[in-house]
């Protein structure tokens, strides 16, 4: 067996993000009695992402992020006062959203007999620890990482230090990072020297120059790699 370490990056790779996204806004506009369209969704998702790209390229600190993604959002349509209760409400929905992609579990139970699993991940302490805490697939892996708590967010080589300092036993060459994330996961393991998968189920095209180890785009090709 050619990989002892694996570690998992948590939203977008493993649990469906995007749709415990759309409910834990929409329940936040509708308490608000705010608009709540698919298009208000998909808006707040866009200017989301790009506050966490610039937390990925150091432009913004976590705690500033939280918030200035509503302020941004709520002022494009007009309910700027709402920014902070939206916030707030949004994030104490988030922690009850823990759904999986279709296969993760079962792919995370077969791993697990052979593997010790880590969860790698930028999230929010107190969202994330709400997530695992109500999740099946938690129980399988032996430790969390959360950006938050290390002190340092991927892709940066202190969060990958700090990770391959927290585990017992750590062999790097015996390590893989598994994510979807080229900015985050994918640029973090390169840069810290161990090999990845880049989960890439819409099949984008892979940067040039870059050494990815492997990419896949479905998680039985996950499972090949590994246990082979």
């Amino acid at each position: 067996m050619k990989y002892e370490f694996l570690l998992f990056d948590a939203d977008h790779t493993l649990f469906d993000f995007k749709t415990g996204e759309y409910f834990a806004l929409k329940e936040a506009l509708e308490e608000l009695s705010l608009p709540s369209t698919d298009h208000h969704i998909e808006r707040y998702s866009d200017i989301n992402m790009k506050y966490w790209k610039m937390l990925e390229r150091g432009e913004i600190d976590k705690k500033s992020l939280m918030l200035a993604r509503f302020v941004e959002f709520a002022r494009e349509f007009g309910f700027e006062a709402k920014a902070q209760p939206l916030s707030d409400l949004y994030m104490s929905n988030l922690s009850r959203q823990a759904q999986l992609f279709d296969g993760a579990l079962e792919l995370i139970e077969k791993l697990s007999l052979k593997h010790r699993l880590f969860i790698i991940t930028n999230g929010v302490k107190s969202t994330q620890d709400g997530r695992f805490g109500i999740s099946p697939i938690t129980k399988y892996f032996e430790k969390i990482f959360i950006s938050e708590v290390v002190g340092a967010e991927k892709p940066s080589l202190e969060f990958f230090d700090a990770v391959m300092n927290g585990i017992e036993e750590f062999e790097k060459q015996k390590a893989i990072v598994i994510g979807d994330s080229l900015s985050s996961d994918i640029k973090g393991a390169i840069n810290a020297g161990i090999d990845c998968i880049w989960y890439n189920p819409d099949s984008k095209e892979a940067p040039q120059g870059w050494n990815i180890t492997y990419t896949v785009r479905c998680f039985d090709e996950i499972l090949n790699i590994l246990d082979n």
